[in-house]
């Protein structure tokens, strides 16, 4: 679950500003590069990716989900 220089992005969402404590909910389509390794993987969302907003907890920017691709 290591979000690094190597990491794919799928897929992208823009959300307005948010109150303090407010949360946004939606859905994003994502497409998994072809070529991409059966196995285990993880998808990471992170939000304010670029750090441009200002927060007091940038510890709840990140959330991932755990994936195994197969061949069909």
């Amino acid at each position: 679950t290591v979000l690094d220089a190597s990491a794919a992005v799928l897929g992208s969402r823009a959300i307005p500003a948010l109150a303090p404590g407010a949360t946004s909910s939606g859905s994003t389509t994502v497409t998994i590069p072809a070529g991409t390794a059966t196995g285990n993987h993880y998808i990471i969302a992170k939000a304010d990716a670029d750090n441009v907003v200002t927060e007091t907890n940038k510890g709840n920017n990140l959330y991932y989900w755990f994936i195994q691709i197969t061949v069909n």
